[in-house]
């Protein structure tokens, strides 16, 4: 089997039937959470140029703090009061990444339930914010997905050289991530709630997917969508040979990936402006992806 094919003993599937509409073939709603003061005009740029599927709205939700969870679910309840019965997608995306125009159209090709593109976290060390696959049984109670969650803390396991295709994982966030109604249906309000989880996060974002979890949904990355993380750069993803991840930093104000990525000095993911940065460009990476 090929890296999107293989499966994983144990875990309860949910039956797809031969009459699902394709995500490509719904529409569907690009979900924006934003705080009320956003900074990053990169990010307006992106959602001004995204590739959608006909009949799409853009849907724009301004909250701070203790409302991010609130947030979403005022997004998951009007696309079910928008569609009424019919299938649809939403994409969530937040206002602090970049991506290219037709990010939102890989996504929606790989017709998964929950999937998410390759990003990393916006703080040092810059890991991948996705967790290796675990398994998860419908009759879990709340503290053991808890548990699990805990637990599983390294990231997906890739093949060398591999830098395309997608990869099953455990966890994940809400950060570009691509949900089908039929998860949405599946599952009570509130899909989100804040706090659960590790106290130092909010924890409604992985809370939602280990919910999915449980109902039997599976988990996906699609490797050959990436975006970036802003923070006093953006923060892009490399998939290395050996099939680790990397940082890549961008200092450029343009809306697209274009110029002036940068990888990160040797042990130094956290001081990235080091002067011997200048030399490290990667104009391969630059270039596009596969």
């Amino acid at each position: 089997m090929g890296w999107a094919e293989r499966t994983k003993e144990g875990q309860k599937r949910v039956s797809h039937r031969d009459t699902r509409v394709p995500l490509i073939d719904r529409p569907g709603i690009v979900a924006v959470v934003s705080g009320d003061r956003t900074t990053y005009p990169q990010f307006a740029g992106c959602v001004a140029a995204i590739q959608s599927t006909p009949g799409s709205y853009l849907w724009w939700e301004l909250t701070g703090g203790g409302g991010v969870a609130e947030a979403r679910n005022q997004h998951v309840r009007r696309a079910l009061h928008q569609f009424k019965g019919r299938p649809f997608w939403l994409w969530f995306i937040d206002d602090d990444h970049q991506f290219e125009p037709d990010i939102l159209g890989s996504l929606l090709r790989r017709n998964k339930d929950l999937i998410v593109p390759l990003v990393l976290f916006r703080v040092p060390p810059h890991g991948w914010v996705g967790y290796e696959y675990f398994p998860v049984d419908a009759e879990m109670t709340d503290e053991e997905l808890i548990a699990a969650w805990d637990r599983y803390t390294d990231p997906p396991t890739l093949e060398p050289g591999q830098t395309s295709g997608i990869v099953e994982m455990g966890q994940g966030g809400t950060g570009g991530l691509l949900i089908s109604s039929e998860v949405l249906r599946a599952m009570p309000d509130p899909w989100f709630e804040f706090g659960k989880g590790y106290a130092a996060a909010a924890g409604e974002d992985g809370w939602f997917i280990l919910k999915a979890r449980r109902l039997g949904f599976q988990m996906f990355c699609d490797l050959s969508a990436r975006m970036s993380h802003m923070n006093t750069c953006s923060v892009w993803p490399k998939l290395e040979p050996d099939g680790s991840v990397s940082p890549l930093f961008q200092i450029s104000q343009a809306p697209r990936l274009t110029d002036y990525a940068f990888a990160a000095p040797e042990g130094s993911a956290d001081k990235w402006l080091a002067a011997d940065v200048r030399a490290r460009r990667d104009p391969t990476y630059i270039g596009g992806q596969k």
